[in-house]
């Protein structure tokens, strides 16, 4: 399961006019999400963008709505325009935010709704207005969140963990992954022991190596396929040969072994590619990077001509992961 908290489109320059439409149009976009709109293209396009699929086709499963005097869904969106409109000191009040599910797990409505419950309570916002709704296809289900923070009696924003929102909604994820046993993402931040949030053990590693964390456009490509993103496959397959390389020409050697390439690109940029994606040495790890390497074996050295890459396994290029 994953975690996303979603921009708002672009807005204009009148704030109380973007406010209100910002309402509007994101909560149409959750009750009818067949319906097209700008709206709908902006979040189709985000999702695609960030590898959470296909989303053209979407329909609705479930929605629902906490925290609204009205009990019906047309009273809830007034509900939600008016006091959006009132945050007069915020150009946008309403977070957007995505919690999807790997593919093949089916939540039922009451398991979305006590997702959304937990979500929310460990943000601490669970006396905001919020209407959610799951979207997706047969196999592949996500529900959306339009939260509003803000609060007509104080006449502020609510914050969420002293602003460390995001971290507060990886925490979230985890508490909800042991409760009802879904999957965890694959570079979770955190995890539950005996009842207690925890560094995930992957992630205390990295941050002590240096190593960073695989992009959410990666992780989202595997959790809804299950295969490995290249990001991954470099981490994993690259980064120790490359550490234990004794010269430039025993590196590119290593790499081809497993059909990576290491390149310089501009003045000191490095890419590895693997089949035809390229992962910047930058974004994986501080001592692949040519400065790091070249302390180790010298001046950089190009790979020789001779040098054949290995046709990768496809079983190298992602494998399926079982229950974690």
């Amino acid at each position: 399961m994953i975690v996303k908290h979603i921009p708002a489109r672009p807005a204009g320059r009148n704030a109380t006019i973007e406010r209100a439409r910002h309402a509007r149009n994101l909560v149409d976009y959750l009750r009818q999400p067949e319906k097209q709109s700008a709206e709908k293209d902006y979040q189709v396009a985000y999702m695609l963008r960030e590898g959470l699929g296909d989303t053209k086709g979407e329909r609705l499963f479930h929605i629902g709505a906490r925290n609204f005097v009205s009990t019906d869904i047309a009273g809830q969106r007034a509900e939600m325009i008016a006091i959006a409109q009132m945050a007069s000191r915020s150009p946008n009040p309403i977070d957007h935010w995505l919690l999807s599910w790997r593919e093949g797990e089916l939540p039922t409505p009451a398991e979305i709704d006590e997702t959304v419950a937990m979500f929310l309570e460990h943000l601490g916002v669970d006396n905001q207005p919020c209407i959610y709704a799951c979207h997706g296809d047969t196999d592949n289900r996500h529900v959306h969140l339009a939260l509003n923070r803000y609060d007509p009696l104080s006449e502020r924003m609510v914050e969420i963990n002293d602003g460390f929102t995001r971290e507060a909604a990886h925490q979230a994820i985890a508490l909800i992954v042991d409760q009802f046993g879904w999957q965890a993402e694959a570079d979770a931040r955190y995890s539950v022991v005996n009842g207690r949030l925890v560094t995930a053990a992957s992630a205390a590693a990295k941050r002590k190596e240096g190593r960073k964390p695989v992009s959410p456009k990666a992780t989202a490509f595997e959790n809804r396929t299950g295969y490995r993103s290249a990001q991954r496959i470099v981490q994993e397959d690259a980064v120790p040969r490359i550490k234990a390389a004794r010269s430039w020409s025993d590196l590119h050697a290593t790499l081809a072994e497993v059909g990576i390439r290491y390149d310089i690109v501009g003045t000191n940029g490095v890419t590895l590619t693997v089949d035809d994606e390229r992962v910047k040495a930058s974004s994986i790890d501080r001592a692949i990077t040519r400065t790091q390497v070249e302390k180790r074996l010298g001046p950089f050295e190009p790979r020789s001509e001779t040098i054949r890459d290995v046709p990768r396994n496809p079983l190298w290029i992602g494998v399926e992961k079982g229950p974690r």
